[in-house]
Formats: structure tokens, C-alpha cells, sequence
């Protein structure tokens, strides 16, 4: 079985993560003193409808390597032989190199396919 892992900026239909039972691993939104996972404990329309009416602007964290190397190591506990990775793009830099380490560091084959489309 291949996994499918992505990040919460995939922009994936909720419809296809369910279909295809993609994993998403959740950043961080940061909005005051709260913090969110994102689509996890906060939607994405609950997020654009707080972001109309609260003046305060939310600042966002990157998941962390751990957060990637889990959700790696959980597929390959429901019997995954390999996981493709799909990233938002190879210009967000870091959460690119943070799935290319978790990558490295997995016990099963990994593939990170940068979804960022030249020019």
C-alpha cells in the first residue's frame, strides 16, 4: 500500500483527502494568543470568516519534522510499504526541506513530488 501525506496547504477537495485517504499534516495558525491546527481545529471557512471580522491578523508556524516523521510512521503501521509526499511547493523553503529530512529519516521508502508548476 502507498500513503499519500501532504500539508494543510494543499488545497485539497475534503472530498478527495476522504476519498483517497491523503493524510494531512496540520500547520500551525497563530491568532493572538490561540493557536490552531490547521484544518484540524480550525476550518478553512471558519478561518476566512473570523479573518473578515477580527481586526487582529493571524501569523502562521510550519509543522515540525516530527509532526512529518508521525504521520510517515503511522501509515507504515496501517501496513503502508511506501509514502508519496506531496508538497505545496519547493519555494516555501522550509516546510520543503523539513519533508525532504522527514523523508531521509523514515524506514520505508519516500517520495517528496514538489507540486510547483514552472512558468
Amino acid at each position: 500500500m502507498i500513503a499519500i501525506i501532504t500539508d494543510s496547504t494543499c488545497d485539497i477537495p475534503e472530498g478527495l483527502i476522504q476519498e483517497y485517504q491523503i493524510i494531512v499534516v496540520p500547520h500551525i495558525i497563530i491568532w493572538g494568543e490561540e493557536e490552531f491546527r490547521d484544518r484540524v481545529d480550525l476550518s478553512p471557512q471558519a478561518f476566512y470568516q473570523r479573518l473578515a471580522v477580527d481586526p487582529q491578523r493571524p501569523t502562521t508556524s510550519q509543522a515540525s519534522l516530527s509532526d512529518f516523521l508521525n504521520a510517515i510512521k503511522a501509515e507504515q503501521v496501517k501496513d503502508a510499504t511506501e509514502a508519496v509526499v506531496l508538497t505545496n511547493s519547493s519555494a516555501m523553503r522550509g516546510v520543503y526541506q523539513m519533508i525532504c529530512q522527514a523523508a531521509e529519516g523514515a524506514d520505508m521508502p519516500v517520495s517528496v513530488v514538489n507540486s510547483k508548476v514552472p512558468r
